[in-house]
């Protein structure tokens, strides 16, 4: 698994400190987090060192579909996650229900509850989007109630000067993107085939300019199975039904030609901009150029249609 040029030595999850009990890291958040560092784009930052599942012999287990071995979850913000639940084959599935699922911290509530139910429009695998708010820095848990049974997975939320990543609230900020009249350096300005359609537009010269906008960080041409080409693709087609929103794709790598490989392609402008360390990525952004929505590692269609009926 390669790194960003950016990013230092990966954090070693097995090494002092791994054992401090939930609440003492929960308090001493900001000094433990401090030694989690950044990994590499795409596809390696998808199952990230954490501890997951539910109680032994249990027939199902609770998975993380978003960055978790970078700094992703802001303390004390809104954040839209996904989850899979999956069987013993490692399969996911989808709960016969809705799942309550809770921040807590040794099985106690310590931050929001929301209600989820599984998504699976248009894509392989059935999820489960949430928005949880977890209240300060430090390691805590999802806990989802699935079928009689209680399954866990760990999350870590950041400070927020941690997480580089533009935020639901804050205003998008207007990056240069590729256009095909003006690459910048980006070949392909593209790599979908045929082309996706969605680079006749700066992001720089549109956010905040009186319509709403959406952009997409993705390479879906490119080895590893991180699931751009299935999002962009949702993504072309929705934009057929929303016309009064300016959509933008960029290409997650500026020179993957120019390498043997994508651990040596260097960010493109917006993964570079935002500090994304994966892919793919959505924002929403309203007429005002603030973020109303965000998606990150999967959406389904009719999730995406909720995300970018947000922006009015």
């Amino acid at each position: 698994m390669a790194r960003h040029p950016a990013d230092p030595e990966p954090h070693d999850p097995t090494g002092p400190g791994a054992a401090l009990d939930r609440r003492t890291l929960l308090r001493g958040g900001t000094v433990a987090l401090g030694a989690m560092t950044a990994a590499a784009l795409g596809a390696c930052s998808q199952d990230g060192p954490t501890v997951e599942g539910g109680a032994p012999q249990t027939r199902l287990s609770l998975t993380g579909v978003f960055p978790r071995d970078v700094p992703y979850v802001v303390a004390g913000a809104p954040t839209r996650l996904a989850f899979e639940v999956r069987d013993r084959a490692g399969r996911a599935v989808a709960p016969t229900g809705p799942v309550v699922m809770t921040v807590a911290v040794d099985d106690e509530q310590v931050g929001t509850q929301a209600t989820a139910t599984a998504h699976a429009d248009g894509v392989r695998r059935p999820y489960l989007p949430a928005t949880l708010t977890f209240p300060e820095p430090g390691t805590y848990e999802v806990v989802a109630e699935v079928d009689r049974e209680r399954l866990r997975v760990e999350v870590q939320a950041y400070p927020r000067d941690e997480v580089g990543t533009p935020q639901i609230g804050e205003q998008l900020p207007p990056v240069e993107t590729p256009t095909v009249a003006r690459p910048l350096l980006v070949d392909p300005v593209c790599s979908r085939v045929p082309g996706c359609g969605l680079h006749e537009k700066n992001l720089s010269n549109v956010v905040g300019r009186g319509r709403p906008v959406a952009v997409v960080s993705a390479s879906p041409l490119y080895p590893g199975d991180d699931g751009s080409a299935e999002f962009l693709e949702l993504v072309v087609a929705e934009a057929r039904r929303f016309p009064g929103t300016t959509f933008i794709h960029c290409e997650t790598y500026r020179n993957p030609k120019d390498v043997r490989s994508l651990a040596d392609a260097a960010p493109g402008p917006i993964a570079e901009a935002y500090r994304l360390r994966w892919a793919p990525a959505l924002f929403v952004a309203d007429a005002a150029g603030l973020v109303v929505a965000r998606a990150d590692k999967v959406v389904d269609r009719t999730e995406l249609r909720q995300l970018l009926s947000t922006a009015g």
